[in-house]
């Protein structure tokens, strides 16, 4: 299970600048967004060890529905729920399509 969490956690890293990590663990990233004046702090995205897959949550693709239409098809066998995706063990996470899609999410989420 730790391959899929430390790859779709090192993207998450990567396009994190801004956020707060609330929570991590070996097993759960979670990143917020800081509180400013005119909003309060806010869940953007998690990635986390299930018993039988890893899921990673981007509330701006729940929030922003042309995020999702914009998502590449090899990403769409994963969604489960609105906001969710979700990857079992050794299976390859497809990184040329995720970390746009994280890149994106995240950008969406500081606004």
């Amino acid at each position: 299970m730790s391959e899929p969490f430390g790859t779709i956690s090192a993207i998450l890293r990567r396009h994190a600048a801004g956020l707060i990590a609330e929570v991590d663990t070996a097993d759960h990233l979670q990143l917020t967004r800081p509180a400013a004046a005119d909003r309060k702090p806010a869940f953007v995205a998690s990635v986390k060890i299930a018993k039988r897959y890893v899921a990673l949550h981007l509330m701006p693709l729940y929030c922003d529905p042309e995020l999702v239409e914009t998502m590449p098809q090899a990403l769409r066998p994963h969604m489960h729920g609105k906001s969710c995706l979700n990857f079992k063990p050794g299976k390859p996470v497809p990184e040329s399509d995720l970390d746009p899609l994280i890149a994106a999410a995240m950008a969406a989420g500081l606004d």
